[in-house]
């Protein structure tokens, strides 16, 4: 008679058992490496997202310095200063070489901030930079009561939470030469 415990040994019971926990192992690395994977792109959408609240914060903080030297009276411009409207009196930055990266690196904080109910426009500034007569504007100095003056205005933010953007724009006005 065949001895029960040896047929056992020689059936093939339990063989499937050990490429179940391979194939286990190999599911639980791919289950790891996805997971993974999944919050690298989380953490790559969030920083594109705080990118954009930064860039689309800067350029709405250059645009309203740029309107704010829009609606300035010539007087005041003559004068590097701005005052719009709920707060006060604003000096320009009158270093003639300031560039993007000169204000990026000078500023911890941005250089205005204008009132807002908007809290993302709260963390947003600007720092306003006359650069004189355009070029070629004062041929016609004789003849004018008014020259065409460019500024550059940088638009700083730092509303998204990861770094800070700084844009710079230019913008030319008409001035007036006298009162």
């Amino acid at each position: 008679m065949v001895d029960s415990k040896k047929l056992i040994l020689l059936s093939e019971q339990g063989f499937i058992m050990p490429y179940a926990v391979l194939a286990l192992i190999i599911l639980s690395l791919l289950g790891i490496m996805l997971a993974r994977n999944a919050s690298t792109e989380s953490i790559i959408a969030g920083n594109i997202k705080a990118m954009k609240i930064n860039f689309y914060s800067a350029e709405g903080a250059a645009m309203r310095a740029a309107r704010a030297i829009e609606n300035e009276n010539d007087n005041n411009l003559r004068n590097n200063k701005i005052i719009p409207p709920g707060t006060g009196e604003i000096d320009f930055n009158t270093s003639p070489t300031a560039s993007r990266k000169d204000i990026a690196l000078t500023l911890k904080n941005p250089g205005v901030t204008i009132p807002n109910y908007n809290t993302l426009a709260q963390k947003s500034g600007f720092e306003i930079i006359p650069r004189g007569v355009t070029p070629g504007a004062s041929l016609d100095i004789g003849t004018s009561r008014r020259t065409s003056h460019k500024f550059s205005i940088f638009g700083i933010s730092n509303a998204g939470g990861k770094g800070r953007k700084v844009i710079e724009i230019g913008y030319v006005r008409m001035i007036s030469l006298s009162n």
